[in-house]
């Protein structure tokens, strides 16, 4: 057992205040630490780190050495005691620069008060230093690093064989960064204002030694590995002030410490490897380590984007830690909890019973009443909301089966040609397609192609396999690898239009052509296609992201709708420099090509394998604070889309908060107000333009009534000339333009085999290029905060949704972009369906008379206060949290219903071949109760699930079958399948396949799928939507 401890830079506001109120022993501990620090430094730490009021510590002032540094001791501290009284004991301590002062503690070398001494002093010396020093994570190994250090520049902590951080002044780091940016080296500046560990900590070096002089200094009682020298730290080295000098002024050589350990003997257990402190940067650090093999690495207080209870989280790791072999002395874990003898009424004997009865079983023929079997429970509006992230998974293992044919298509990258040769190394055949002028051949297994259009990627296709149709598919790749996604920042990272226009022809453009072909060839059901991308997504915070890039999730989160048999995943990186990293990640690609890996969605930082995942958020209602982070409840709101019912919805919920100045942006522009009374008062009149401009007119009426100045403007968001004409016109007449809230749009939609790149372009134009515009024309003052109205889609996926999740997607990777950087706070919002606002009506009509059903959504009231709680939570301000999802339904169930073509794939086939494998069974004409499952029983409740339950129930001889069971577990089999899914072809008229019986199992899920494809069906057939919709995201169908 191995104690951790993390250095300067890890502590957050309120750190630990759950465990502070939960366990005396913390409390105890951190008690002893704060009344130390306020004799030498007058801190009252618990006020400052647990105190909500003025006196208590923001973000920004944890920055500060001194009270950052105090905190981060006293908690680590606190918490290793915690954990020393519930008998989880040390065989070693290990610490990360600060961070050995408390491994040092706890191991005897110095006293509480002294180690307190020397972090009071250490804060004190470093705030003494001139500004300007800063620290530069640099993802390259000590080795390649030194070379390129000017005077100036050190190296100050070397944390894993392949990363390292330089110390120095800011122009210095601002030289190195854009050197190694421009060797495709990604950089990222640390939050931290000292240099430390470098040159520039020399003048406090000597005041530092003098109270190190006076402090009594013991051999350690607990072996230490040292930051300093990389290995155990010695009797000598301890007692020695000189260790402790140097240990301020030398590179953390935490590399080799972790080294050290993992490579020592391990005897008959592995080791456990546990960080004592906030967030998971040494765990972090640990599993990226070559010599980690299978030790356990665990964490015991949250990151600062964590939401789970403190209590909870260490709950989670002490278990952990037990079911690996831990000890843990239980009696100490419960020894101050209070039981108390409750004294009950003895038992009167009074002979009446209080059975609860069992609920009246149905009729023979008769369904169950669903108030008697069910109680749908919804869930309250603030568990709705939802954040992203990422979480590690476990790499996927090496291949070892036959070989097969592959498809590359890419540029001339070092990592794509050292990829084609680790695959044509493991004996794959493989076809290289480059970008060209157009197609031809360009050699022995390669070919070149114009990205930019359709017939090329045809060619492609063609000229490799022939189609599947005509029985001449003996060619047909198994994988196809798009990976024009891969390759460095183009420029200076700056959005262009240009960098737009290039990452769609090569990303989202490419693979809707690459579909395209191979729906027309057949080649749908025999091939996997992997997209194999950089720069989308954050996950270790060093990332440089390319949002325009992002827009090929449209394809990922759709394809698997529209195209059963098309087994679709994406594979994103980041680009190693390394020849050993970069052989080391190609290794894992193979793996992952050669149908090992099961993800839709998996992400690779060095060697570590990222999968998806989303964090559950409770957003209960704040009280406004004006100047927190959220839209000033004076200030002057821009509001694009703003007069389309989602537009309209937002801005009320701002004029509720109180007064407000609220610019509503639209393309079309409202008759001058001395119409609005005759406008109004032609109220009888049919047409729908009129009777959309009515509720314009209205809505605009309602915000001044409820106290809000109104300023109503007409322009295309994505029109440069245009939007600085409005901005201009708005800060002429408020001064100011302090939020902006982004929902303008257009609904998009269409099945992929018919769009084109141009009406894609449509869709994604107010989204993309509107954002750009909007930051262009605001960058001279730019406003506190953006919301941006994504969906829900992006990560739920649907049918015909291709444009319009790429849209979103857009704005997601946008969010992600912006996130830390300083001035504005840009938050994105995937929204729930908004129910009766504008377009949805229409399209709430047409699927009500199709299926006999209302669709599900949230109501506007809902909607209005969801809003106002992303913009109002503390919690979200403070960790500053790009990407809010909210759910009215459960994510976990939504997410489940998404098409997972990556598993098991050869279910499909194997049922074909089971019909004339195996005699026809007869019809199950007899009925049968139903049988005991997993599930409760749900009954239908729209017309869909009754007409489907009604088929599975004749099918398979049962009385009632509910909407959850699955239908396999019911009895069902593919051949039954197959005559399932044939009866719902002719009840339904739908193109359905038997994939979709085994990825959607039961009836809700199956019923899913035909709604969403019976209203894209009557869409379609109806004229095109209007190109000036106002807003997208109150779209009926997404």
């Amino acid at each position: 057992m191995v104690f951790m401890f993390p250095g300067g830079g890890a502590q957050y506001p309120q750190m630990a205040r759950g465990l502070h109120e939960a366990y005396p022993a913390f409390r105890e501990a951190f008690g002893e630490c704060a009344a130390l620090l306020r004799d030498l430094a007058g801190l009252d730490l618990a006020a400052l780190l647990f105190g909500k009021g003025e006196g208590s510590a923001d973000a920004q002032r944890m920055r500060r050495p001194l009270l950052g540094l105090a905190c981060l001791f006293t908690v680590e501290y606190a918490l290793a005691k915690l954990l020393l009284a519930w008998g989880v004991q040390p065989q070693a301590l290990l610490g990360h620069s600060m961070g050995e002062y408390v491994a040092a503690c706890l191991a005897g070398v110095f006293s509480l008060k002294d180690a307190l001494r020397l972090v009071v002093r250490r804060g004190q010396l470093m705030e003494s230093l001139p500004a300007g020093g800063a620290l530069l994570s640099v993802p390259l190994a000590e080795s390649a690093v030194r070379p390129l250090l000017g005077a100036g520049l050190a190296i100050a902590a070397v944390n894993t064989p392949s990363t390292c951080t330089v110390a120095g002044g800011d122009v210095e780091l601002d030289a190195l960064a854009a050197r190694l940016e421009g060797e495709g080296v990604t950089c990222r500046r640390l939050h931290l204002d000292v240099a430390a560990h470098s040159p520039r900590v020399d003048p406090i070096l000597e005041p530092f030694r003098q109270v190190v002089r006076t402090i009594a200094l013991a051999p350690p009682q607990v072996p230490v590995l040292s930051g300093l020298t990389g290995t155990w730290l010695t009797d000598a080295e301890a007692t020695d002030p000189e260790t402790w000098v140097k240990h301020l002024r030398q590179p953390v050589r935490f590399a080799d410490g972790l080294g050290e350990l993992l490579g020592a003997e391990r005897g008959d257990s592995a080791h456990v490897l546990l960080e004592v402190g906030p967030g998971h940067t040494l765990a972090s650090f640990a599993r990226q380590h070559p010599a980690l093999r299978d030790q356990v690495v665990l964490t015991t207080l949250r990151h600062p984007l964590g939401n789970q209870p403190d209590v909870a989280f260490l709950l989670g790791a002490l278990g952990a830690l037990w079911s690996c072999g831990g000890q843990v002395d239980w009696a100490g874990f419960h020894a101050h909890e209070a039981r108390r003898r409750v004294p009950l009424p003895s038992y009167p004997f009074e002979r009446q019973h209080f059975w609860i009865e069992a609920p009246t079983l149905p009729a023979p023929g008769e369904r169950p009443s669903p108030a008697a079997l069910e109680a749908p429970r919804r869930a309250e509006l603030a568990d709705w909301f939802h954040v992203p992230g990422w979480k590690q998974s476990v790499p996927v293992a090496p291949g070892g089966g036959e070989a097969l044919r592959l498809l590359v298509l890419g540029e001339r990258e070092p990592l794509l040609d050292a990829l084609v040769t680790a695959l044509r190394r493991e004996g794959h055949e493989v076809t290289v397609a480059r970008p060209g002028s157009g197609f031809g051949h360009a050699g022995a297994g390669e070919l070149t192609f114009d990205p930019r259009t359709p017939e090329d990627h045809l060619a492609i296709c063609q000229t490799l396999g022939g189609s599947a149709r005509s029985g001449e598919s003996v060619g047909a790749p198994d994988v196809i690898v798009h990976g024009l996604g891969v390759g460095p920042v183009e420029g200076d990272g700056r959005m262009t239009a240009a960098s737009i226009a290039r990452a769609q022809e090569r990303g989202l453009h490419s693979l809707l052509f690459l579909t395209q072909a191979l729906d027309r060839l057949g080649w749908s059901g025999r091939t996997r296609v992997t997209a194999l991308s950089s720069h989308l997504y954050r996950i270790t915070g060093d990332e440089v992201l390319c949002p325009e890039k992002a827009t090929m999730l449209g394809w990922l989160r759709t394809a698997p709708f529209e195209h059963a048999g098309l087994r679709c995943r994406a594979v994103e990186v980041a680009v190693p420099t390394h020849p050993a990293e970069r052989a080391a990640l190609c290794a894992q690609l193979c793996a992952e090509l050669a149908g090992n890996g099961s993800e839709p969605l998996v992400a690779y930082r060095g060697r570590q394998r990222w999968v998806p995942t989303h964090d559950a958020l409770r957003v209960p209602r704040e009280a406004a604070r004006d100047g927190e982070g959220g839209l000033r409840a004076q200030g002057v709101t821009l509001i694009t889309g703003g007069l389309g019912g989602v537009g309209l919805a937002m801005a009320t919920a701002l004029a509720e908060r109180g007064p407000s100045k609220l610019v509503l942006l639209g393309r079309t522009a409202l008759p001058p107000r001395s119409s609005w009374e005759a406008c109004l008062a032609d109220d009888g009149a049919d047409d729908d333009a009129d009777a959309l401009l009515r509720e314009r007119i209205r809505g605009v009426l309602a915000l001044e009534r409820l106290g809000a100045e109104v300023m109503v403007v007409a322009a295309d968001v994505c029109s440069r000339p245009e939007m600085e004409k409005v901005v201009a016109e708005v800060r002429a007449r408020f001064g100011a333009i302090h939020g902006v809230v982004h929902a303008a749009g257009v609904p998009g939609g269409g099945v992929m085999l018919r769009l084109t790149p141009e009406a894609v372009a449509r869709t994604l134009a107010p989204k993309v290029e509107g954002t750009r515009v909007l930051c262009e024309v605001l960058a001279d003052a730019p406003p506190e905060v953006m919301v941006l109205c994504s969906a829900l889609v992006t990560l739920c996926g649907a049918f015909g949704s291709f444009d319009y999740t790429a849209a979103n997607a857009f704005l997601d990777a946008f969010a992600h972009a912006s996130a830390g950087k300083e001035g504005t706070r840009v938050v994105t919002i995937g929204w729930d369906r908004w129910r009766q606002l504008g377009m949805a009506r229409a399209v709430e009509a047409l699927h009500r008379s199709l299926t006999g059903e209302a669709l599900s959504g949230m109501e506007e009231a809902e909607g209005r206060e969801a809003f106002l709680r992303i913009l109002e939570s503390r919690a979200l301000r403070a960790a500053a949290v790009p990407q809010v999802v909210v759910s009215r339904e459960g994510l976990d169930m939504l997410l489940q219903a998404r098409p997972e073509h990556e598993a098991a794939p050869q279910a499909a086939h194997l049922a074909a071949e089971g019909q004339t494998a195996r005699t026809p069974q007869p019809a199950r004409t007899a009925r049968h109760g139903r049988p005991a499952l997993g599930v409760a029983y749900a009954s239908p409740k729209t017309g869909t699930e009754e007409r489907l339950a009604a088929l599975v129930e004749a099918l398979l001889g049962i009385e009632a079958v509910g909407v959850d069971d699955g239908f396999f577990e019911l009895g069902g089999d593919s051949l039954v399948g197959t005559r399932l899914i044939g009866q719902a072809r002719e009840a339904f008229g739908l193109d359905l396949s038997l994939r979709d019986l085994f990825e959607a199992p039961t009836v809700a899920g199956l019923a899913r799928r035909i709604d969403t494809g019976s209203v894209l069906r009557a869409m379609h057939a109806a004229p095109d939507p209007s190109a000036e919709s106002e807003t997208d995201v109150e779209t009926g169908l997404l």
